[in-house]
């Protein structure tokens, strides 16, 4: 207490006496804080530390929270602003939530996080990656197994799957092609005779028979069911972490602000090509920090 009113009472009246009625965190996700034993090598907003975090942050006078981009991004590009439109990104996946779910345990945590650097004023973004893959992985393979021993998160999953068909489908194909063809940019998918494959153009039936590319992805899916399953799975938690947080933000007052990514993920330009011009790309001109240039 400070005399007779608490102290969040008097940075409230003191930002009003400096005109400040909206007072914003500016924070990529990489950048928040976890405890030490739920630490993955990365920041999470959905971690236990982060929720401790906010609670901080409203005492002092904060009413707003301006996220990065959430996108997933690529295995080798860490920038938010080249993630994806739809997918979030799964190395903000907390591990604490899965564990009160049921979906982790003490052990599995432990394991992944048996060889985590010992460095923790930085992103060790190789680590991270393969940390939470595996803890995806770990956790819908507990699902799969006892199915009805999580009806609610059974039920949601049934939801998640309908309402939004549309890009899981191109999402969850894309990270089962991107294996299949040697962990490449799909410009650069080849059959075996060196020509473009057709799954170059899997959403882009301009290109050729929309039959052939219909055919190929019910195959996709049939053939790679459990990656696929895999891949919807995990979304499914980014997105329940995420109305977790919405929650928790408008319990202490504090608003959510999204940021809209400058770039185009790989994956996206190739599941919407035809509403792009072909072989045009935007960007930066080389200059004297960047000689290449970035497109």
């Amino acid at each position: 207490m400070i005399g007779s009113q608490s102290y969040d009472s008097c940075v409230s009246r003191g930002l009003s006496a400096c005109g400040v009625d909206k007072l914003f965190m500016e924070i990529h996700d990489a950048s928040f804080p976890s405890f030490f034993q739920e630490d993955t090598a990365r920041g999470t907003p959905y971690s236990d530390g982060t929720a401790a975090f906010l609670e901080q942050l409203a005492k002092l006078g904060f009413n707003g929270i301006q996220l990065g981009p959430q996108g997933l991004t690529a295995a080798d590009n860490p920038s938010p602003y080249d993630g994806t439109l739809f997918s979030r990104n799964t190395l903000s996946l907390a591990l604490s939530p899965l564990k009160r779910d049921g979906l982790l345990d003490e052990r599995d945590i432990d394991t992944l996080l048996a060889r985590r650097p010992p460095t923790r004023n930085q992103v060790h973004y190789g680590f991270a990656y393969a940390a939470q893959s595996e803890a995806i992985a770990i956790a819908n393979g507990r699902f799969q197994e006892n199915r009805a021993a999580f009806p609610e998160l059974d039920r949601q999953l049934k939801d998640f799957r309908h309402s939004e068909a549309r890009w899981l489908e191109q999402d969850a194909l894309y990270s089962v092609l991107f294996e299949l063809h040697g962990r490449q940019s799909w410009r650069h998918w080849q059959s075996a005779h060196g020509e473009p494959h057709l799954d170059r153009d899997l959403f882009n039936p301009a290109r050729g028979s929309e039959a052939v590319y219909a055919n190929r992805r019910v195959e996709l899916l049939e053939d790679h069911r459990k990656a696929v399953e895999r891949y919807i799975f995990g979304q499914l938690l980014m997105h329940r972490q995420h109305r977790q947080l919405r929650s928790r933000c408008k319990g202490l007052g504090i608003k959510l602000y999204a940021d809209l990514q400058i770039g185009l993920s790989d994956q996206d330009v190739w599941a919407h090509q035809g509403l792009l011009l072909p072989d045009y790309l935007m960007g930066a001109p080389p200059s004297r920090t960047n000689p290449t240039g970035q497109p």
